[in-house]
């Protein structure tokens, strides 16, 4: 198994993925070549020209520049919900200088010397603009934020050259960065954690002292396109900031870290967004990517990252808070058995709600543990995975970090499992990862109501729950039912025995009784009889009486 670079924290970097796996998502090191027909990570190279649609139209993606019929739809649609979205707000309209910044509260870096056609660096006069707009405040809110009345940092359209990252300090509030492009220097710092366009930092006297989290406020950052050119680290970053609003129409591109980072900030919103570590058409295999797409780390929470579209990267979204709710997300970004991941709930819980895993895995790992057995009161990190398409050798991947593991709170409904094509590509719709740690109990979880079709329910289509029918020809006093095929987990998790419920049908009436072990159940007859006999069963306990 070989380590996979999250570009974030040190035990984040250790994210690697077991053996064991069917051979289409072994999420690990390769044992030979493996061909999956219509891959669909794959992005076509297209013309230059389309590789500069997104710099003259700021935070905006041409759907042109994909192959495949699908991928177009899917990119049409999100650019059209961007400029909805940009109209329903007044926003002001796209392209190079269309509107000036002569109004007060508007601050653009072309008044402080920065150059838009981005032939020359403008790092210094962005830094002159931003101290400007920062003089703009004049009044101090509770915790003593200076508050910049509404201020918009204007990159009218304009393409910047930077060497430096664009810093907006800790402090401020209320505030927007819009409309324009962003682009990575050739001699732009490489280091990791250094970001393009840098919002917020540690907090300080001016913005509520050090206890305070959030050091700056009610923001916005819309129509922009941050290209870190393949060498810049990070895209965005979002640092210790309340009540951040990331779209719509923003595209980042040509990052090897992160491209969005929403670290340590509460009630983010990132939306109506494209990112890839490779830009479009880029010949690089996808094979090579390093990097993490959209990063809520540092204690994120209460985000909503809600229609995004990944197309290359290693992770597509890594969240790590129980708090964060993930919607309408589409990943394309690395195939499973290439070491991708579409979406990692890093620390067991969230929301992954009516998103698409076009074959990257889900990843739901670290649950808390039961170190006194199945009695003890279970402290879950409650996820919810609801309505989602996962497609081809995607599947969901169930990781314990600790031996004696309790697995608890997990709610997968309503999902769809597709193979791609005819030759198959499909794999189990769950996958079970206990390299790094065991699991010892399953309560309170519910998988159920899922879909599959027939090339992955051939591969195995998996539940807690399952129901199976028997058929007995002759008179018999007994039947054995075995889940073991249909299950998740093996006989040392087992049948939860007072889940069971099996019920008859056949000519003659007799009583029963049933008993478990593992993963087996057998039903006893009160007497000889002939007919069917349908067993349901569950291997999760439930530690209250309610439905």
């Amino acid at each position: 198994r070989k380590p996979i670079n999250l570009g974030v924290s040190e035990e984040q970097r250790s994210l690697s993925v077991g053996s064991g796996f069917n051979t289409h998502v072994t999420l690990g090191e390769m044992r030979g070549p493996v061909v999956i027909g219509g891959i669909l990570c794959a992005i076509a190279t297209t013309v230059q020209a389309n590789l500069e649609y997104h710099h003259a139209n700021p935070g905006l993606l041409d759907p042109r520049t994909f192959a495949r019929q699908t991928h177009r739809r899917h990119a049409t649609d999100l650019r059209d919900r961007a400029l909805s979205a940009l109209h329903s707000q007044g926003a002001l309209p796209l392209g190079p200088h269309a509107a000036t910044a002569d109004d007060a509260g508007v601050i653009s870096p072309v008044q402080y010397g920065a150059d838009p056609t981005g032939k020359q660096d403008s790092s210094t006069a962005f830094d002159a603009a931003i101290k400007a707009m920062l003089k703009l405040g004049s009044s101090t809110d509770f915790q003593g934020r200076i508050d910049l009345g509404g201020a918009i940092f204007d990159l009218m359209g304009g393409r910047y050259l930077v060497s430096e990252p664009v810093v907006i300090p800790a402090g401020y509030a209320n505030f927007r960065v819009q409309r324009g492009t962003l682009i990575a220097a050739p001699q732009f710092p490489k280091a990791a954690d250094r970001y393009i366009l840098q919002i917020g930092g540690d907090c300080n006297s001016t913005s509520g002292g050090a206890s305070n989290k959030n050091c700056i406020t009610n923001i916005g950052l819309q129509q922009l396109t941050i290209d870190g050119n393949g060498v810049a680290w990070g895209g965005l970053q979002v640092l210790n900031t309340m009540d951040a609003n990331v779209g719509p129409a923003i595209m980042v591109v040509g990052f090897s870290g992160i491209g969005i980072s929403l670290a340590g900030t509460g009630a983010g919103y990132i939306h109506e967004a494209w990112l890839g570590q490779y830009k479009p058409g880029d010949p690089t295999p996808r094979s090579n990517a390093t990097a993490t797409a959209i990063q809520l780390d540092m204690h994120q929470h209460d985000c909503d990252v809600n229609n995004v579209i990944v197309w290359s990267s290693r992770v597509g979204v890594n969240s790590t808070n129980g708090a964060n709710r993930i919607q309408g997300v589409h990943t394309w970004n690395l195939a499973g058995n290439l070491g991708g991941f579409g979406i990692v709930l890093w620390g067991g819980g969230g929301r992954v709600q009516q998103s698409y895993l076009d074959f990257a895995p889900l990843l739901i790992r670290r649950w808390q543990w039961a170190p006194h057995g199945l009695n003890d009161t279970i402290t879950s990190n409650l996820a919810l995975i609801e309505g989602n398409f996962f497609l081809g050798t995607s599947t969901i991947i169930l990781r314990p970090t600790l031996n004696n593991t309790a697995l608890a709170g997990l709610i997968v409904t309503g999902n769809t499992f597709q193979n791609s094509g005819n030759n198959g590509n499909a794999n189990s719709s769950f996958v079970l990862d206990e390299s790094g740690g065991m699991f010892s109990s399953v309560h309170d979880v519910v998988i159920e109501n899922n879909e599959a079709s027939s090339g992955v329910v051939a591969a195995g289509k998996l539940s807690t729950r399952a129901t199976k029918t028997a058929l007995i020809q002759a008179s018999s006093t007994e039947v054995t039912l075995d889940f073991q095929d249909v299950l998740i987990f093996g006989p040392s998790i087992g049948i939860d025995p007072t889940s069971v419920q099996c019920w008859l049908s056949g000519p003659t009436p007799a009583a029963l009784s049933t008993t478990s072990s593992g993963n087996l159940v057998t039903v006893h007859f009160a007497s000889p009889f002939s007919g069917s006999v349908t067993c349901s069963v569950d291997q999760a306990r439930r530690t209250a009486a309610a439905h």
